[in-house]
């Protein structure tokens, strides 16, 4: 079934993230799609994410609060420095279609091993009604809404995701 290597995973933690039909979330879909259509728009528009002023925009749309000084640097990595890894980055902007992860829904309803999702509550693009969906199709699913975080719940609350997953190792078998 293409889904082969499911059976090497113990136990799974998701954070906010793309599913179902949502993949690109709404917003980016409009972007991957004119990206396919004229790449030379996508390629400006990810020329903008690497800037200063995108990464600060991006940031506010996947970040409850202005992450610490550094830290967007250390997040876009080489996309902010690199055309190599923007060119890269168009190419996979231009693949995202929702057939990936409607494609997948079968695998999740047949995993059978523990699964958190650990979601943002306060999260726009991927709302809290994407993970109930989730848990509902996993069959032993735990859902553990982390409070005043949205997509990027590793920046927005840390502590608390690292909380949700230690007593989560610790209370499921792998």
């Amino acid at each position: 079934t293409g889904h082969a290597g499911l059976g090497r995973i113990g136990r799974l933690v998701l954070t906010n993230c793309d599913s179902y039909e949502h993949f690109p979330p709404k917003g980016f879909d409009r972007i991957a799609a004119i990206s396919r259509k004229v790449p030379v728009f996508g390629k400006a528009f990810l020329g903008f994410l690497s800037s200063k002023p995108g990464r600060k925009l991006f940031m506010k749309s996947v970040t409850v609060r202005t992450p610490a000084p550094g830290v967007a640097d250390r997040v876009f990595g080489a996309f902010a420095t690199s055309k190599a890894a923007r060119a890269d980055a168009l190419r996979t902007t231009q693949s995202l279609d929702p057939s990936v992860t409607l494609d997948a829904v079968d695998a999740l309803r047949t995993f059978d091993r523990p699964v958190l999702l650990a979601w943002g509550d306060t999260d726009q693009l991927f709302p809290m009604a994407h993970a109930e969906r989730l848990q509902a199709d996993f069959p032993d699913a735990t859902l553990r809404p982390i409070a005043d975080a949205a997509t990027y719940v590793m920046l927005d609350q840390p502590d608390e995701l690292a909380r949700a997953i230690d007593e989560f190792i610790a209370t499921t078998a792998s």
